[in-house]
């Protein structure tokens, strides 16, 4: 029987492939890729969205990056709970995500996945298929992937490469800056947001008005000049470090928050490690306002240690516990409890500088 499922999976797979409309089996996600082109010196956000509804639980794949350098990972889901990470290494993009609800890729109205990339000023126009893979685990096991052929092309005058504020719940009359390349006064932008009319500022900068509350995360922007050229852009809260990891491998890792914020967590009783594991943790403030985070190790000896980190905000920490706590060394059967005064996005990472792998994991709220 197992064989027989086998069989028909790949009948289907191979009809679809071929352009005809066979309906893909359950345990079977097609990925389409998209880009808009790019100029030198601009910035191309690459979107992954599932052509049908498909229930993730993690995912994993990588991207071969060549001369264009990260400028950010982010996940959208109809459910707050997707976490995930990036990590560089040797010019390749890996990454990882963890969706506990599943709900990642159910809703094919935006990308499940963005990554955004900036273009080198030196970089030669043309267009260069997309080299990358994917794996995609539904909660009923592992999901053949089918993913779509792309391209990303270097070329036109016109990217988006930021939104600040890009994540977070705004109030009416916050302004919204759109940075980025190639605007005109008469640029036209198209946003599924309640705004007043967009101000042209400079050929770098854009700004709307919200007229209402509004959750600015996953949000679209979508700008097109007369010439009919376009670039369209997911928003995401792009957080402004404190400082760099003290860990010189974090230092080439990409946090992929969840949307949901909490003013409790926990991470721990945390295991015995080698000096090539490590555990991490990443915070982000996605509020209007400045919070305090108190950060408590509890010892298993029972010495405490305890920090507080002013977080402005938009900005983020990301280390280890041990450079999170100023040094203070960890032990196994530690257990790290944070606090803040308004709640904030959490992210822990697992960490293996041997392997060069690194896997997010929620802490527990």
């Amino acid at each position: 029987m197992k064989r027989i499922v086998a069989t028909g999976v790949a009948m289907a797979v191979a009809a679809f492939a071929a352009g005809k409309q066979t309906p893909l089996p359950p345990n079977v996600a097609e990925v389409a890729v998209s880009t808009d082109p790019a100029p030198p010196g601009g910035t191309v956000q690459i979107k992954f969205s599932t052509t049908e509804p498909r229930p993730i639980s993690t995912g994993g794949g990588y991207m071969d990056m060549g001369l264009l350098g990260v400028d950010g990972v982010a996940l959208s889901s109809s459910a707050p709970d997707a976490m995930g990470v990036g990590l560089v290494r040797k010019g390749r993009l890996q990454i990882s995500a963890v969706s506990p609800s599943g709900a990642l890729g159910l809703n094919t109205d935006y990308p499940f996945l963005t990554v955004t990339l900036d273009v080198p000023a030196s970089a030669p126009a043309g267009a260069t298929p997309f080299a990358g893979g994917i794996n995609l685990t539904g909660p009923a096991g592992a999901l053949t992937t089918i993913l779509k052929p792309a391209q990303i092309v270097v070329g036109g005058h016109l990217s988006i490469r930021n939104i600040v504020p890009g994540g977070g719940t705004w109030p009416a009359g916050t302004v919204v800056h759109i940075k980025g390349m190639g605007f005109t006064t008469a640029s036209q932008l198209r946003t599924g947001m309640k705004t007043l009319p967009v101000q042209y500022v400079s050929p770098q900068e854009m700004t709307v008005t919200l007229k209402q509350e509004t959750a600015l995360d996953g949000q679209l922007f979508q700008i097109t000049n007369p010439d009919r050229s376009t670039s369209t852009y997911y928003s995401y809260l792009r957080g402004t470090y404190l400082r760099q990891p003290s860990r010189i491998f974090l230092r080439a890792v990409e946090p992929a928050f969840g949307l949901q914020s909490h003013a409790l967590a926990q991470v721990g009783p945390l295991p015995e490690q080698s000096s090539a594991h490590f555990t991490a943790l990443a915070l982000q403030n996605p509020n209007p306002g400045p919070v305090s985070v108190s950060v408590e190790l509890r010892r298993s000896n029972g010495q405490n240690e305890h920090v507080i980190i002013a977080l402005p905000s938009g900005a983020r920490i990301m280390d280890d516990v041990s450079g999170l706590m100023n040094g203070v060394a960890v032990r196994p059967g530690d257990v790290l409890r944070i606090s803040s005064t308004a709640a904030i996005q959490m992210l822990g990472i697992n960490g293996n500088e041997a392997t060069e792998e690194a896997a997010p994991f929620a802490p527990a709220f």
